[in-house]
């Protein structure tokens, strides 16, 4: 193997500095060309740096290792032809500088420490992990359309080292047609379907992903992907994630659940996907109806599944207990409304009020469900309302603990609100629909199916004193319905259920 000293390093470096070598860029470019036709080189000390307006050029299958504590830093430009760069040091090596380096085979042999990227990079061949852990920090590698991970493993593996704070992504893009169990640029994501998802850029980070709401203090496994125009999954359309056992972060493995982000209209929240946690592949499948444990339909036309997947579990949930929590002023009372996407225990809702916002009192109680991973609404009528007044709801479990929803402010001192209420609901053979100050006197009732198929229709007309029309259910079958009032610009819908 021949080395070449840091004297030899610090002489090139000494002639690209000088003001005399500028005025011969194509010497400059070419004797380091020449220096790396020397294959294999082993660098030491201070690694490689490439200074500022320097290209550095690898001509065919050289073999750049930085051994010891030396980095790989890069200020200019480097042209990676078909050569590999290996860190190989035993301590803390970092890949860094001003420019993004374009790598064709990039290896971690790494006898001790870590291998950090401290800038972009991107990695058209091989990433390979032969030894050691690379810590993407706050950077990001872009393995492109050709690029892939190879002999990761729980020891030898692509990580970042601080979970809560770091956002470094691994990325790939790769054309998705018609797959069965495929892992692109072996990401460790598993992808099925029977429909052509076309070119698309495949992200995996692994920043512990946040509940919200009641929810906001857990947290997911270190590992999350983004998989974008997958959108619901089925029989035929799987994402099946893989994990090693050090991304954990607390979890016990075999509750471990997948999570899906949804979206429905201005509310978003972890959904649990059913399906099977697979310990000794450290794979999770999802189920074929993976949304029916906890959606009423798995089809509910205005929701948005997004392309953004990890892992949790039930100990820890990711779900956040409370969706929305809303008022409306309607004459001579307070319309509350609000809804949640899970319930433990929950023994029933204590409606509070207060006039500035710190000091409430309970004007109302509100039977809760118990448990349940299923989205449920619920509303409460304060028929002596105080104009302008705060609104909380504390939640009581059977224990007798309890939790807070946010505080929202209603002031009906101004002109009201549209309002519409259903009653009852859960209803049986009538459903009863009120609707006052619309925006415009005519306006549209509809029924629709959770799968988002229109039931019924009707053109109505709203005097000043309101609207009151008594649905007849008969022909109805027991299920979950969406009501909407489309009035001008004002669109309102609301979720019934008919027992």
């Amino acid at each position: 193997m021949i080395r070449i000293n840091f004297n030899v390093i610090n002489f090139f470096i000494f002639i690209f500095e000088s003001r005399i070598w500028e005025k011969f860029s194509y010497m400059k470019h070419l004797i380091f060309s020449i220096a790396l036709l020397m294959v294999p080189i082993l660098l030491f000390g201070q690694g490689i740096k490439i200074q500022s307006g320097t290209n550095l050029v690898a001509n065919s299958a050289v073999n750049i290792v930085i051994d010891g504590d030396g980095h790989w830093t890069n200020n200019g430009a480097f042209d990676a032809d078909q050569s590999t760069v290996a860190l190989t040091g035993n301590v803390t090596q970092y890949i860094q500088g001003s420019s993004t380096t374009d790598f064709y085979k990039l290896t971690i042999n790494k006898s001790a420490g870590d291998a950090r990227l401290a800038a972009d990079a991107t990695v058209a061949n091989t990433l390979s992990m032969t030894s050691g852990q690379l810590d993407l920090q706050n950077s990001n590698i872009d393995l492109g359309t050709t690029g892939s991970i190879q002999n990761e493993t729980e020891t030898n593996r692509i990580k970042v080292s601080d979970i809560i704070n770091h956002t470094g992504t691994i990325q790939a893009t790769r054309t998705i047609n018609s797959v069965t169990d495929y892992n692109p640029a072996n990401l460790g994501v598993l992808i099925s379907t029977n429909v052509n998802m076309g070119t698309i850029t495949l992200v995996r980070g692994h920043q512990v992903q946040n509940g919200s709401g009641s929810f906001a203090g857990n947290g997911s496994i270190a590992r999350y992907f983004e998989v974008p125009n997958v959108g619901q999954l089925d029989a035929n359309d799987k994402v099946k994630m893989q994990y090693w056992d050090a991304e954990l972060n607390g979890h016990t493995e075999s509750e471990l659940i997948q999570y899906q982000w949804v979206s429905e209209s201005s509310q978003s929240w972890w959904t649990p996907l059913a399906g099977i946690i697979n310990s000794s592949t450290n794979t999770y499948t999802p189920a074929d109806d993976a949304y029916s444990d906890y959606f009423d339909a798995p089809n509910w036309y205005t929701f948005d599944f997004t392309e953004t997947f990890t892992l949790g579990s039930e100990s820890t949930p990711l779900p956040v207990e409370w969706l929305s929590f809303d008022g409306y002023c309607h004459g001579n009372f307070v319309d509350l409304q609000w809804e949640t996407a899970s319930e433990t225990n929950n023994d029933h809702f204590v409606v509070e009020r207060s006039t500035d916002g710190e000091n409430f009192e309970p004007v109302g109680t509100v039977p809760g469900n118990g448990n349940s991973n299923q989205i449920l609404a619920y509303s409460y009528l304060d028929t002596d309302p105080l104009g302008k007044a705060y609104y909380r709801l504390k939640q009581v479990d059977f224990n007798g603990d309890f939790d807070y929803s946010e505080i929202i402010h209603i002031s009906c001192a101004n002109q009201p609100e549209s309002f519409v209420r259903i009653f009852p609901n859960p209803f049986k053979n009538q459903l009863h629909v009120m609707v006052s100050d619309l925006p415009e006197k005519e306006f549209t009732l509809e029924v629709f199916s959770m799968e988002g198929k229109r039931i019924e229709k009707h053109e109505l007309h709203a005097g000043p004193e309101g609207f009151h029309k008594v649905l007849q259910t008969h022909r109805l079958t027991p299920a979950m319905y969406m009501i909407r009032i489309t009035c001008a610009d004002f669109v309102k819908t609301i979720k019934a259920e008919k027992q």
